[in-house]
């Protein structure tokens, strides 16, 4: 029986793409944490461990329609459970920052973002956050201080920014100290409790929520030889599951789901416990390929059930949201785009995140509805960030389409324009044709004749170069109309 999928929810680190303030939002937050770890106060933060609740991914229950259900993860638990307040404020204030002498009951929840930005910097900097990584956790602070000097900041997104950052440094004390943390992260949502002011003012400062840094910032560095010793059990484990590879390689090679249900009955003894989820990944590829659309529902499922990759789960996510977009199914592939999001963040993938997000926006748009240019505008922004030309011009093409079909002439043509220039970076000269193509059937549609003439020639030119018959008779047939 195919799992049945659950109300919408939304993992911890995706960018959060609605404009509208979190207190109009209505959907439930998913949260999905890294795992934890204690952080001593001479890294800047104290944190309660016991007592959280650990994100799983167990099925949700809302039948769909009668082709196909799955799952995703549940809503996490209150951050901090009830019965274990007391202790937690024993050892913290209510934000998870060092702990000062003003009683909880007295103290001010008002602070503003740059004091936020202002902690978190001081934050990555008592830990000794390596230079290469400073640069990463700085893209995403930049990225944040675009938002706040906007007259109307995007809450969700700088929240979601600041997740990522976090998660970043708590990988990295995750290394330095050979224990899984999370505390960083789990500051962050603390501090997104309190009655936040995003509108940027360094002057305003709460000192009930200053972190205390102590004198001694030079605390452990990273231990190279964590590393070798990585390396060293990854050797092992391939040595071991050398057989079980070597049938997973000629498996996907031949695209045999005979071949892949052998090496899915040697999995349970593999050293490597990704090959079993790897090998119902390729083995749902393949059944999305034949259309048989439940048993490749099925197989995805349980990838997501034994894969700890977040890789492997985006990509996993984003298949199944393919399969319900490609039959209609609105709802259940807007929960998968959003968990694709969520994953993609933590995986740190800009092209996945940008991707996913156009996709949302076109869902969007085939129901004619104007949301759609705020998951553009987002899929823009993480475009940008990425720097990557052909990221861009696929955002671009697709919020140009958008607004050919809300009949908006004048922007659509903007949008195809920049997807080619985009597209000419990277010489992709079938795309490079297509929007030549859209933008002159634009013109052609709006009696722009001379116009539409001369975008199809020049997509004309780029079609010969494909020698993409059906195009370039398509666009003749268009040429003729504009003769």
């Amino acid at each position: 029986m195919i799992p049945k999928i659950g109300p919408r929810q939304y993992p911890i680190s995706k960018p959060q793409v609605n404009n509208e303030e979190d207190s109009k939002a209505k959907q439930t937050s998913a949260q999905t944490q890294e795992d934890s770890e204690n952080l001593q106060q001479s890294k800047g933060l104290v944190y309660a461990e016991e007592g959280r609740n650990q994100t799983q991914l167990p099925t949700g229950e809302q039948t769909r329609s009668n082709l196909v259900q799955t799952s995703k993860p549940q809503v996490q638990g209150e951050y901090v459970q009830k019965d274990e307040e007391e202790e937690y404020h024993k050892v913290t204030n209510h934000n998870g920052l060092c702990k000062t002498n003003t009683p909880i009951n007295q103290r001010s929840t008002k602070i503003n973002i740059a004091q936020i930005l202002k902690d978190f910097k001081n934050t990555a900097v008592a830990i000794a956050t390596p230079e290469d990584l400073m640069d990463e956790v700085d893209g995403y602070i930049d990225l944040i201080k675009k938002q706040v000097a906007k007259e109307k900041p995007n809450v969700k997104l700088i929240q979601s920014n600041l997740k990522n950052a976090g998660g970043l440094l708590d990988k990295y004390i995750s290394e330095t100290l050979n224990k899984d943390s999370k505390v960083v992260q789990n500051w962050v949502e603390a501090v997104f409790l309190q009655d936040v002011n995003y509108k940027y003012d360094d002057e305003e400062i709460n000192v009930d929520f200053l972190v205390n840094f102590p004198e001694n910032k030079k605390e452990e560095k990273a231990k190279e030889a964590e590393n070798t010793q990585v390396q060293t059990q990854t050797q092992v484990v391939e040595d071991k599951d050398k057989d079980l590879k070597e049938r997973f390689i000629k498996a996907k090679k031949e695209g045999s789901i005979e071949q892949f249900r052998e090496a899915l009955t040697l999995t349970d003894k593999a050293e490597d416990k990704e090959i079993k989820p790897k090998i119902t990944f390729e083995m749902g590829k393949i059944y999305d390929k034949q259309d048989k659309l439940p048993e490749a529902l099925i197989c995805y499922q349980q990838t997501l059930e034994n894969s700890k990759d977040n890789n492997l789960k985006f990509q996993t996510h984003y298949s199944m949201a393919k399969i319900y977009d490609d039959v209609n199914e609105f709802e259940p592939a807007l929960d998968h785009y959003f968990i694709a999001i969520g994953y993609a963040g933590e995986a740190e993938n800009d092209e996945a995140q940008s991707t996913f997000l156009t996709k949302v926006g076109n869902l969007f748009a085939d129901k004619y509805d104007k949301k759609a240019f705020d998951f553009y505008s987002e899929a823009e922004t993480v475009a940008n960030h990425s720097d990557k030309p052909k990221v861009k011009g696929y955002v671009s093409s697709n919020r140009a389409n958008a607004y050919d079909k809300f009949n908006m002439p004048k922007e659509a043509l903007k949008y195809y324009s920049d997807a080619i220039q985009n597209y000419s970076q990277t010489n992709s000269t079938d795309k490079i044709a297509l929007n030549y193509k859209r933008a002159g059937e634009l013109m052609s549609d709006y009696k722009k004749k001379d116009k539409a003439k001369s975008l199809l020639q020049k997509a004309m030119s780029y079609a010969i170069k494909l020698d993409d018959k059906e195009m370039m008779k398509e666009i003749n047939k268009e040429l003729i109309i504009n003769m």
